[in-house]
């Protein structure tokens, strides 16, 4: 069989299977033939850094590092964009006016940002929403101000309630704030005890953490209240102000500390699982860890020693644990997705033409918690960081030339023994 006949016969084997985990690419003339096909691609020129997803998973934003930067020592005014997904167009762009600032998602339509700096010798934060069609900054509605707050503003699904907490000095005082946007603009709702607020999809409910109104208990208080009546629904005991949030059905609230990620039923109060890096419950740093239906999959461990872990979640157990020796290189944000990208491997081809030049090719596994095998592989070029979107539709590939979009499939939940999907 001659080269091209080969390359032909792995093109049909990779669409009939849909597979490539077995695929020598060493033997085909043209490699990149084999690549998976973007649906938006666009060319940056430099690496784009802090990349996040709208919450809607339909725009995507970050800075670009020029070439031969060190992203790290970037200062004031970088000039972060918005891209639709859909087809790569700019969106909107706003100039930030010094360096330390974060960007806080908003919608694919540019509008419900928010954007933090640091203020001076302190750990407090000052937020204001952004809106990237004008790049203009406003107040947050019902400070008429700046926020100054530990956590940023946190809104419901439908972004029509909003919830954040203030900095007064006494820490029995702080209070978390819930507005709603009516007709005539945003209105005051209630206000509870506690700070690092957090609201949950539906705006019914919103959680804070309080320091102990006994001092005999030296715990603090992770508290759940209604938004429409500001009753107590439950009070639990945890080891951290940090108040992850909320999964994206509501039925679980997520508490960080050192020890990992705690995740408490928002029914009962319970603690339901806590999901550790490591043995010794060391989780200073990030790792890849995500939530659907009910289940969690996270890489867990060290280089060299990393596993796959999924958990049942409404159980309390573990259901599978896999040694990996591929490289994670998802950079979503802790539960910020259903899908979780890994490499499986990389491999270098040479450029046609030019000498000593090579370009690099992965095998990108998309995995999702309630299946125990990947639901989708795919062959892309370059990449330095992936993302899944919050809505698990989209991967973003980052390389140091350009940024592409690819579709992941339809979010279903599989049976645990077949790997078959379920009914709806």
């Amino acid at each position: 069989m001659n080269r091209k006949s080969e390359a032909s016969t792995i093109r049909r084997l990779f669409a009939g299977v849909g597979l490539f985990l077995s695929l020598s690419l060493t033997g085909c003339d043209d490699p990149s033939s084999l690549l998976s096909k973007p649906k938006a691609t666009i060319l940056t020129n430099g690496s784009v850094e802090d990349p996040l997803f709208a919450v809607d998973g339909k725009a995507f934003a970050g800075w670009i590092s020029p070439i031969g930067n060190d992203p790290a020592a970037a200062k004031g005014n970088l000039k972060w964009k918005l891209w639709s997904i859909e087809d790569g167009k700019e969106i909107g762009s706003w100039t930030s006016p010094m360096d330390r600032s974060t960007l806080i998602a908003g919608t694919g339509d540019g509008q419900t940002w928010s954007v933090s700096v640091p203020e001076p010798k302190t750990f407090i934060q000052i937020y204001r929403f952004l809106d990237f069609t004008t790049g203009q900054l406003s107040d947050i509605p019902g400070t008429n101000k700046s926020l100054r707050s530990w956590t940023h503003p946190v809104f419901s699904a439908d972004r029509r309630r909003l919830a954040y907490s203030d900095t007064q000095s006494d820490s029995s005082k702080r209070q978390g704030w819930v507005h709603e946007k009516t007709e005539t603009g945003w209105e005051k709702r209630i206000s509870v005890p506690g700070e690092s607020a957090v609201l949950s999809p539906d705006g019914k409910s919103v959680a804070t953490v309080c320091w102990p109104t006994e001092m005999r208990n030296f715990r603090l208080q992770l508290r759940l209240f209604d938004t429409s009546t500001g009753q107590e629904r439950w009070t639990s005991q945890v080891d951290s102000y940090v108040l992850h949030g909320f999964t994206p059905d509501g039925k679980y609230l997520i508490q960080n500390d050192n020890a990992g990620y705690r995740i408490f039923d928002t029914k009962t109060g319970k603690q339901q699982l806590l999901v550790s890096k490591s043995p010794r419950h060391d989780t200073r740093s990030k790792f890849p860890v995500v939530y659907h239906g009910g289940f969690v999959l996270a890489v867990v461990g060290f280089p060299g020693t990393e596993e796959l872990v999924r958990w049942d979640v409404a159980a309390g157990k573990e259901l599978s644990r896999e040694p990996i020796t591929f490289e994670a290189r998802d950079r979503t944000p802790a539960f910020g997705s259903p899908r979780l990208a890994i490499v499986r491997k990389t491999q270098e081809h040479p450029v046609p033409g030019q000498e000593n030049t090579t370009w690099s090719s992965m095998e990108v596994e998309i995995y999702d918690p309630t299946s125990p095998k990947p639901i989708q592989s795919l062959l892309v070029s370059g990449s330095t960081q992936l993302v899944c979107s919050p809505d698990g539709r989209t991967l973003a590939s980052i390389g140091t030339l350009s940024l592409r979009f690819y579709d992941l499939p339809e979010l279903k939940s599989f049976d645990l023994e077949t790997n078959a999907p379920r009914e709806p």
